[in-house]
């Protein structure tokens, strides 16, 4: 009796653990089945999605494409203009040099320690700058403590519709704030464009600094007799020059430049 008991305890313990291991088992086969039928619904998804557009495409990328643009569109973002992202890096980290040349993207993009190896020369050009928002940053140019300031600006107020006479006042303020340390400020002419309406209206303004320079506040140096009118072999866009266009506004200001 006590044997058959003994074997009888055995069964049902053998038979217990039986029962839990399939327990465990379930779980993990069940998930596993829950996976694959997902991976099944969304293949039979997407290939129904290429027979209703006629594709029969697999991975399905344009529903994919699609997925990511709705969810990358709900995401946040934040546009700054080019003034905004270089102003205040060029006021944390003011460039040193003798010479500033200061401007808007012609005066950005221009590759001053190539056209002027031997000058010591800070940029200070910002793309789509305007008088005003020179005139805004005029005291971390200063900081460069340069002896020139060659000043090329007003061609984006222009197309933004300003008046020239609410240009000349803010100029003015502006050739006074970079001679305040006793820099020497030298106005540049605005350069044409391919558009003839702006080329009428810049031609204005750069007769009104070159009045304003003759009251001896700054030096007007004509950039345009070397430039204009413009062709391909000039400018790239109708706007921004050429390597040849660099060379001829180099040679245009040389004199000045290189000048102790």
């Amino acid at each position: 009796m006590i044997i058959v008991a003994k074997t009888r305890h055995a069964d049902r313990a053998a038979m217990a653990l039986s029962v839990s291991g399939a327990h465990e088992v379930a779980p993990k086969l069940s998930r596993l089945m829950i996976k694959i039928a997902l991976v099944l619904i969304l293949a039979i998804v997407a290939w129904l999605e290429g027979v209703a557009v006629g594709h029969f495409q697999w991975p399905p990328f344009a529903l994919i494409q699609s997925a990511y643009k709705t969810v990358r569109s709900s995401v946040p973002t934040i546009s700054l203009s080019d003034y905004q992202k270089r102003a205040p890096l060029l006021a944390a980290f003011p460039p040193k040099g003798r010479i500033a040349m200061i401007g808007d993207s012609l005066t950005e993009l221009a590759q001053w320690s190539g056209m002027f190896p031997h000058e010591d020369i800070a940029n200070y050009g910002i793309s789509n700058d305007t008088v005003e928002g020179v005139l805004a940053r005029a005291p971390s140019i200063l900081e460069s403590h340069a002896a020139k300031m060659f000043v090329m600006i007003g061609i984006n107020d222009l197309r933004q519709g300003w008046s020239i006479a609410s240009l000349v006042l803010t100029y003015r303020m502006l050739v006074e704030a970079l001679g305040r340390d006793g820099a020497t400020v030298f106005v540049q002419s605005n350069l044409c464009t391919a558009d003839s309406t702006l080329n009428m209206r810049a031609a204005e303004l750069n007769a009104e600094m070159r009045m304003l320079c003759g009251a001896g506040t700054c030096e007007f140096v004509e950039v345009n007799d070397a430039i204009c009118p413009l062709n391909d072999t000039m400018t790239i866009d109708g706007l921004h020059l050429s390597p040849m266009g660099y060379e001829r506004w180099r040679n245009a200001i040389s004199q000045y430049v290189r000048a102790k």
